[in-house]
């Protein structure tokens, strides 16, 4: 009864100690040299993080149901590095059924919604 124990025990001391540490991947080895992650998982010191405010202003007709409105966005750049472009998409109802995501779009309204359209 002792020998088992003893050898459990002998196991669990030494064995834990002899495990090797697991591989880091190169992207993440990046991150730790650049600072911006540290090797807790943490933000590091130089992590940063971009900001958007929004300004909305809707609308909405329900004799007609039409939806109008404006928007300003006002976007912080907290990065070291600059931006040439900013990309953004609009999904208006994508998941109601016969959104335009889900049925086709005849010319005449993709020329009202976007004029420089071909």
């Amino acid at each position: 009864m002792r020998l088992p124990l003893l050898l459990a025990s002998f196991l669990l001391t030494f064995g834990a100690s002899a495990q090797q540490p697991l591989p880091v991947p190169r992207n993440l080895q990046a991150t730790f040299a650049k600072g911006t992650r540290a090797e807790t998982g943490l933000p590091g010191p130089n992590y940063w993080q971009n900001t958007a405010d929004y300004d909305l202003a809707v609308t909405f007709n329900p004799t007609t149901r039409r939806v109008a409105g404006t928007v300003a966005i006002s976007y912080q750049n907290n990065s070291p590095d600059s931006l040439r472009q900013v990309w953004f998409k609009l999904y208006p109802n994508l998941y109601q059924k016969g959104a335009p995501a889900t049925a086709p779009l005849n010319p005449p309204t993709w020329a009202r919604a976007s004029p420089s359209r071909p």
